[in-house]
């Protein structure tokens, strides 16, 4: 049995001066263990059943691919555990961007993607950092560090208390920019049980 699943589809129908009437179907996704609706699917047609059928179609696509990303993250996931027993802190480095304004607390990725465009020969790392024990472990969050151009990792990012950086650990994405970013859409943290 999957982690989502169909409601039944909703379908109504209002008149159009020139197509007659048009059916609107609507069929919501939902998480089974929560009952949360976290997609709904629509469609529009002048025959009801093709309406539903459109919306049906839809929703079971999202669901695939939904529950492909929810694997792939659940082996990431324990991939990036297991690393962070070898992770180590990035050092804090204040910067001024080429306006003389400075890097915003909380906003590391467009922090880094402004700095490395702005510098050539550094380059973005995108990847996780440890920021706070979980009740399973300890939780980390997505993050983005600058690589120099001698291969020197600086975090850019100031955090409102400076004084937790020494413990915080980064550990790199293993993989491209659009499954770092699907990743990060689907869920910001990872809990690392410990072992």
């Amino acid at each position: 049995m999957g982690k989502y699943a169909c409601r039944p589809a909703k379908i109504d129908e209002s008149p159009h001066p020139r197509w007659g009437t048009i059916y609107g179907a609507t069929v919501e996704v939902v998480e089974i263990k929560t009952e949360r609706v976290v997609h709904t699917s629509y469609a529009d047609s002048r025959d009801g059943r093709e309406a539903v059928q459109q919306a049906s179609t839809e929703a079971r696509e999202w669901i695939r691919e939904r529950e492909e990303l929810d694997r792939i993250r659940a082996q990431y996931e324990k991939s990036i555990c297991h690393q962070l027993n070898e992770a180590k802190p990035v050092p804090f480095q204040k910067v001024i961007f080429a306006d003389n304004s400075e890097p915003q607390a909380n906003s590391c990725h467009e922090n880094v993607d402004r700095w490395v465009k702005e510098n050539p020969g550094t380059s973005v790392v995108r990847g996780w950092v440890d920021y706070m024990a979980s009740v399973n472990g300890q939780m980390l969050t997505a993050h983005s560090v600058v690589r120099t151009s001698d291969g020197n990792l600086l975090d850019i990012t100031p955090l409102a208390d400076e004084r937790v950086r020494p413990a915080m650990r980064f550990v790199p994405h293993v993989g491209d920019e659009p499954l770092f970013s699907s990743l990060r859409q689907s869920g910001i943290f990872i809990d690392c049980p410990t072992v």
